[in-house]
């Protein structure tokens, strides 16, 4: 979940609702997605960037990911799990690798929101 009052990520198991993991560091998070297979996680970030994190460990696994030149509200992940996009409120969606964080494509102008 995603703490919008603080923007930090904390890993709860839902069953006996106690915290699994420390919060993910270095970023004001303000969207988050799990991949397909939950072993990585996306968030887009009010600094601007997009960062993928392993679920396990809760290490960061690609920098940041950067080419949005405003707060990032949305990512998401494909279903093949192959690509994640970001969309900006600069009105840009950026496409990454999934596994790499190589940009593919982007930044793709002229979305409404």
């Amino acid at each position: 979940a995603v703490s919008m009052r603080t923007g930090e990520i904390l890993f709860w198991n839902l069953v006996d609702d106690q915290r699994l993991k420390q919060t993910l560091p270095d970023q004001t998070h303000s969207e988050i997605a799990f991949s397909p297979d939950d072993t990585r996680l996306a968030s887009g970030s009010k600094d601007f960037t997009v960062r993928l994190w392993n679920t396990e460990t809760g290490s960061c696994i690609s920098g940041s990911l950067q080419g949005n030149i405003y707060h990032v509200p949305t990512v998401v992940f494909s279903p093949n799990d192959q690509w994640i996009a970001s969309a900006s409120k600069d009105n840009t969606i950026s496409i990454w690798d999934a596994h790499s964080g190589q940009p593919i494509a982007g930044p793709l102008e002229k979305h409404q929101g």
